[in-house]
């Protein structure tokens, strides 16, 4: 069984690093910006925001399992709730955002609760796309059990992913701007932005990489997925210290 299922793995010595070692770091880097978020506070609006850390870090540990494996409908569900956890996250930021604007006792646990239910079944109603290896995914030997994207299915959880979360993320981010009085508060706000701008931009170098298929654009994409996480993290982080007390 064990051989079944290690058989024609794709763990070359790259993918080791950038699994196990690269994203390893980000999985712990995330932990350690969620045990400070907690620590300052234990207020609900700080759990919300550990999310957006927390749940990538679910979804990078999903791929420490799924990585040496071979057998095709296994990696196929896993790469599938790591796709969806990836997207799914941002969602919690934005939630973080309109709390900040319009108060909890607004954006109550109901509507925090339909709000992010309707994003999450729209990202998960890509399964009937993401089965289909005509514009959906391949994932088995012939890809080097890498996610191979056909075009619809970029741009189906792409246009979701921006129109749902991304711009209405700016959206909302700069009105909050416009109330701060505060330079101080404005000057650590454009952090915030900045760390969120490096965030969606690594979740669609992710996506794009999956959809180009290229070898050598995926080991780029990776090292620059990789650096802007952590600047993205430390930033979004480091931007809302205040808001966090």
């Amino acid at each position: 069984m064990i051989n079944i299922l290690f058989q024609e793995s794709s763990l070359t010595l790259v993918r080791i690093i950038t699994v196990y070692f690269v994203q390893g770091f980000l999985v712990a880097f995330f932990i350690y910006l969620v045990y400070k978020i907690i620590k300052r506070d234990r207020k609900r609006l700080n759990y919300i925001f550990s999310f957006q850390y927390i749940i990538p870090a679910i979804a990078l540990s999903i791929n420490f399992f799924y990585a040496p494996l071979a057998v095709e409908s296994v990696v196929l569900i896993l790469n599938f709730i790591t796709t969806i956890l990836t997207a799914f996250s941002t969602i919690f930021n934005l939630l973080f955002i309109l709390i900040l604007l319009k108060s909890e006792k607004v954006i109550n646990t109901k509507k925090q609760i339909l709000f992010t239910a309707i994003y999450c079944i729209a990202l998960v109603m890509s399964i009937f796309i993401y089965y289909n290896p005509n514009i959906g995914i391949t994932m088995n030997g012939t890809t080097n059990w890498l996610p191979a994207w056909k075009w619809p299915l970029f741009f189906y959880i792409i246009a979701i992913y921006i129109f749902y979360a991304v711009l209405p993320s700016y959206y909302y981010t700069v009105k909050v701007y416009r109330r701060f009085e505060d330079k101080d508060l404005k000057k650590k706000w454009r952090v915030f932005i900045i760390g969120n701008t490096a965030l969606y931009t690594v979740i669609i170098l992710i996506f794009l990489s999956n959809t180009l298929n290229i070898a050598i654009i995926r080991t780029i994409f990776s090292i620059l997925s990789g650096i802007l996480s952590i600047l993205g993290a430390y930033g979004t982080y480091y931007g809302v210290l205040r808001q966090l007390e």
